[in-house]
């Protein structure tokens, strides 16, 4: 084990004041409800894409593209982790977040804040202005699918542990669950083709099944697929929304193919499919919103 993670394990193992006092539980509870478990399989789907928008900016921080609007995206996208994790876990009544009492899903938010803790040291590191270890682009690129896994697995015992609080059961929750992962899957797209860029070869087979992963999924939602088990969109406005998300991977999805084929595209190129799959997430998060008022009115 190289001796930066060495360290930033020991260090992680540390918790400062500041994190403990933020790990407090809120005076307040919220209760559990449609609408609270609702809210809480979104923000659960949100965090998946915020371990992906965290490790992008923190790959185009160390390669020098772009940096201080990407120390801005890294900045707020770890403050909203990092308040979203702890809500999850001791209540957040201002995000409708309920104290965790389900030991199942208490477990597992365990291992997610046992990995989030060493990661974060980094990218804490990086917004103090400090100069990375040698080998920290290889530990985010190594631990950011890890730690993405693991929240993956928090939001499944989520759906279990709730389903019976979602309007449409348990086929609802897997589908927004679905919808939400597709937010996830524009950064994470993103984030190889940085790192791609930046020299991590191994990146590119990677590329290629996220693509693949990215583009079966969006016409799923769109037009169905009956081997999966997925019908078409729910309703005629949430079909027109996948459609306009669509436009944005179609007008740029050709630089990622031709990095996962194994070419080194221009600095400018990177710049503009980062931008262009931030327009992708900022319209799947409406789509996401929609699939939940839908699935809330079933009820």
């Amino acid at each position: 084990m190289p001796n930066y993670v060495k360290i930033v394990a020991l260090t992680a193992a540390l918790i400062s004041p500041a994190f403990i006092a933020t790990h407090q539980a809120h005076a307040e509870d919220t209760l559990v409800s449609s609408e609270t478990v609702t809210t809480r399989l979104d923000l659960g789907g949100r965090q998946r894409m915020l371990t992906q928008r965290m490790a992008k900016a923190f790959c185009f921080i160390e390669s020098g593209i772009n940096v201080e609007k990407n120390r801005e995206v890294l900045k707020t996208a770890e403050n909203d982790y990092r308040t979203v994790h702890i809500g999850m876990r001791q209540g957040n009544p201002d995000l409708k977040l309920f104290v965790e009492r389900k030991q199942i899903v208490i477990q597992a938010w365990n291992e997610v804040d046992e990995k989030w803790r060493v990661l974060n040291k980094i990218y804490e590191g990086t917004l103090d202005g400090n100069i990375a270890a040698q080998d920290a682009a290889s530990v985010v690129a190594n631990m950011t699918p890890e730690l993405l896994n693991l929240n993956n697995n928090l939001v499944v015992m989520m759906n279990s542990a709730y389903s019976d609080h979602i309007g449409g059961g348990f086929a609802d929750a897997v589908l927004i669950d679905m919808y939400g992962r597709q937010r996830m899957l524009s950064q994470k797209v993103a984030k190889q083709v940085c790192f791609a860029h930046s020299g991590h070869e191994e990146i590119r087979a990677e590329l290629e099944e996220t693509i693949y992963i990215f583009e079966a999924s969006l016409d799923a939602f769109i037009n169905g697929n009956p081997n999966a088990g997925i019908k078409p969109a729910p309703s005629p406005e949430i079909k027109a929304q996948l459609e306009l998300t669509k436009t944005h991977w179609d007008a740029v999805s050709s630089v990622a193919k031709s990095v996962a084929a194994g070419a080194l595209p221009e600095t400018a190129d990177v710049i503009k499919f980062n931008m262009t799959m931030d327009s992708f997430l900022f319209e799947m998060n409406k789509t996401v919103q929609m699939l939940d008022t839908f699935s809330a009115n079933q009820s």
